[in-house]
């Protein structure tokens, strides 16, 4: 059985979130993107993704204050979340 669904990526760098894109749109997924917490939470909302890959380090906010705010609130989401790391030098 072949999963499929909307996965949405929430960071700030392109280079990021296009490698994740190529990567999961070959595997039959659609993707949004998000490169700011606030437009994530907004997208994540209206998308309800099947995933959210989620950078712990956004500018706007936190991580960890974007997980409470999907899980905490009238948004209630109801998704997996990966968060990710990831340092470019």
């Amino acid at each position: 059985m072949t999963i499929t669904g909307t996965i949405l990526i929430i960071d700030d760098e392109v280079q990021i979130r296009r490698l994740l894109e190529i990567t999961l749109s070959a595997n039959g997924y659609k993707i949004s993107e998000a490169s700011t917490g606030k437009e994530g939470i907004n997208l994540a909302a209206s998308l309800q993704p099947l995933l959210i890959i989620l950078d712990f380090g956004l500018p706007d906010m936190d991580g960890l204050d974007i997980i409470k705010k999907l899980h905490c609130n009238a948004i209630k989401i109801c998704t997996r979340i990966c968060i990710i790391n990831i340092l470019i030098t």
